[in-house]
């Protein structure tokens, strides 16, 4: 495969070589050495449903945003606002954490303060002693 890199990077330099002929050397290079590949690869066309449901291990569910946005504000200490959670759990989407906020606040487990922009949110005392 070393040899398919070097390849590659020579032919690219003279313009000569598109991209997708080095993707399949790459992927009949991984098919030779890993042999469940083969199969896996060959039913990537709009059938990949199928394959997955084979593989031995359990595929994880991704985390809902209201879990992602609990355990944040389990471990933060001190106040945070909706836009640190923002960045601190990439892919989540603003309205999703407001409304996992608003669900926190109403089970008791953070304190809201403030209204607006200056809204800031603490981990409540009970939640932490229940932890």
């Amino acid at each position: 495969m070393g040899i398919a890199v070097a390849e590659f990077c020579r032919a690219e330099r003279e313009k000569k070589l598109k991209v997708w002929p080095f993707v399949r050397t790459v992927l009949s290079a991984l098919q030779s050495s890993l042999g469940g590949l083969a199969a896996l690869v060959e039913t990537m066309g709009g059938r990949l449903g199928p394959a997955l449901q084979n593989l031995e291990v359990p595929l994880a569910r991704p985390e809902a945003p209201y879990d992602r946005v609990k355990d944040y504000a389990q471990r933060t200490q001190g106040c945070f606002i909706a836009a640190d959670v923002l960045d601190a759990c990439p892919g989540l989407e603003r309205p999703a954490v407001n409304a996992a906020l608003k669900r926190l606040q109403e089970e008791g487990c953070v304190v809201r303060r403030g209204t607006g922009r200056g809204t800031r949110y603490e981990a409540s005392d009970e939640w932490i002693a229940r932890s």
